[in-house]
């Protein structure tokens, strides 16, 4: 599912009280780098999932700055 997104999200999986969303930097893992993502966290108490979503297009422009500075 996270590779037909292309991000993934996740709501206290990994730490209680916090929600999460990430993508990977397009083309990071080329030329022997290991693979690269941004990420987005916040708390569950003031973000809902939807708010945190509301987030993922700059999250993209984001990955897609680095991305273009991988030269």
């Amino acid at each position: 599912m996270v590779r037909a997104h292309g991000w993934a999200a996740v709501a206290e999986e990994n730490e209680i009280g916090v929600r999460s969303l990430a993508l990977a930097v397009p083309g990071s893992e080329t030329s022997g780098r290991p693979p690269l993502a941004v990420f987005l966290g916040a708390a569950v108490v003031l973000t809902s999932q939807d708010e945190l979503l509301n987030h993922l297009t700059a999250l993209h422009s984001c990955a897609q700055d680095i991305a273009d500075r991988l030269v």
